[in-house]
């Protein structure tokens, strides 16, 4: 076992069975808050340490009995609090302990679905960090490993558990305080700093298991700076800024306006990686139009500034990071922990106010384990599905887009790079797959291919 001995191994579960109550592997009894939970820590970045801390903070009776990272430095970094667990740079180790209940999935995104889908064949329950998934079609495999092996799965999109979410919902919908839904923004507007561009590959830092690290990504060279966190905006690895924040705003805007779990009607995107001559591949402008059967959803992104040395992204309706739905009577303006409904003339009628539900979330999920119940998850594996697919979709745009608008700006001595656009992809209700002539790349986009010895199993 790399990096985890026996002696280890056979310690922290000897020690753990006199303090644990199991049912069977990975189930504990149902409905006991003395029961004691054991979970661990998938990827030990910055966003593995918050939720351990949220499950920390709200949770009674819960134990972090193990950490696992390619960069074995993180992991001990990220349980140095807890010295008398496992730590370990392959997450499988930790999964052959029958002590362990529960797993928490920070990884980068292309490990999220098989990460989750491994715990659960191993009896964990899982809770997987946004957007969930690297391409629509690993994402549906997770809800059906949920289903098959009978777990509790939640995605960590902490909003859902806020508590203005089902208020919002009946003032729009139930109350219709605002009357008929006319049409929603969506907009995240927040600059990000070009990632570098090397001449050289990357030399990977000492310590990291690279092929663990890559596990379902391909062996390719890295031209960037830094190792860690800019995976994001690499499409071997990431799914940008809408796979990152993308999935919060357009998650939040589609729950409280459609609320329901569908796919859009059709979706048509574009965009470019402007102004940096960085090795980033992902859109730092993304738009994207999506037509569903109520109102049509327009989402912007923006991660440079509005101007050479602005401070700003761009100009906004309501908040920089959240949505406005549009009304006849006026408009409903969402972000992360508040809200504000204000009628045609500007004047407020009704204020909402909450958290950003980390550690509520958590808690939820908690629950839920607790009472092997997944009805009473926020935010349930299939409903995070279609919320994570939408960004999924909206990337896959991008990508399906042709080059445009080049030539103009090109006369004006501005250099936008590739800007791209495509064309209006009808999508079937069913099975979320494009239909029509010309969509053949745009299909074979629903699914990565995957490194030998990684594959994402189809339970379909």
């Amino acid at each position: 076992m790399k990096n985890f001995t026996r002696r280890q191994f056979l310690g922290v579960s000897a020690g753990l069975a006199a303090a644990a109550t199991v049912a069977m592997p990975g189930r504990i009894s149902a409905q006991n808050v003395n029961d004691r939970v054991n979970m661990a820590v998938i990827g030990c970045g910055v966003r593995g340490g918050q939720d351990m801390n949220g499950f920390e903070r709200t949770c009674q009776n819960i134990d972090f009995i193990g950490f696992a990272d390619p960069d074995l430095g993180r992991a001990k970094n990220t349980g140095r609090k807890h010295p008398n667990a496992a730590f370990v740079t392959d997450f499988r180790k930790l999964l052959e302990d029958d002590n362990l209940n529960a797993v928490v999935v920070t990884t980068p995104d292309h490990w999220h679905c098989l990460a989750a889908i491994l715990a659960m064949q191993a009896g964990k329950d899982v809770y997987v960090e946004k957007p969930l998934a690297h391409t629509p079609w690993e994402g549906r495999q997770v809800v059906n490993a949920a289903r098959k092996y009978d777990k509790i799965c939640q995605m960590g999109a902490q909003q859902f558990s806020d508590a203005i979410q089902p208020q919002i919902k009946d003032f729009v919908h139930k109350d219709k305080a605002l009357g008929e839904m006319k049409s929603v923004a969506v907009n995240h507007y927040s600059i990000r700093q070009p990632i570098g561009k090397r001449e050289t590959p990357l030399p990977i830092p000492a310590g990291i298991d690279y092929d663990m690290w890559l596990g379902p990504a391909q062996d390719l060279p890295l031209y960037r700076n830094n190792f860690h966190y800019d995976w994001h905006w690499m499409w071997n690895t990431g799914t940008g800024e809408m796979g990152n924040w993308g999935v919060h705003v357009l998650g939040d805007a589609v729950n409280n306006t459609l609320n329901t779990m569908v796919y859009p009607k059709s979706i048509m995107g574009g965009g470019a990686r402007l102004f940096y001559n960085d090795a980033g591949e992902t859109p730092n402008l993304h738009f994207v139009y999506f037509e569903t059967a109520n109102v049509p959803i327009v989402l912007g992104l923006s991660t440079v500034p509005s101007a050479p040395g602005a401070k700003n992204a761009g100009k906004y309706v309501g908040a920089s990071s959240g949505y406005v739905i549009y009304c006849e009577g006026g408009q409903l303006r969402g972000q992360r922990g508040s809200a504000v409904a204000v009628d045609n003339d500007g004047k407020v009628i009704r204020s909402f106010k909450g958290t950003s539900g980390d550690g509520t979330h958590q808690k939820n999920f908690m629950d839920a384990v607790r009472a092997h119940d997944r009805s009473i998850l926020n935010l349930e594996i299939e409903k995070a599905y279609y919320f994570a697919t939408w960004c999924n979709l909206a990337n896959i745009a991008f990508l399906a887009g042709k080059p445009n608008m080049k030539e103009i700006v090109g006369a004006y001595n501005v250099t936008l790079g590739e800007t791209m656009l495509s064309p209006q992809m009808v999508i079937d209700p069913e099975t979320g797959r494009f239909v029509g002539d010309g969509m053949d790349f745009a299909n074979s986009l629903l699914k990565r291919e995957y490194r030998k010895g990684f594959e994402v199993p189809d339970l379909s």
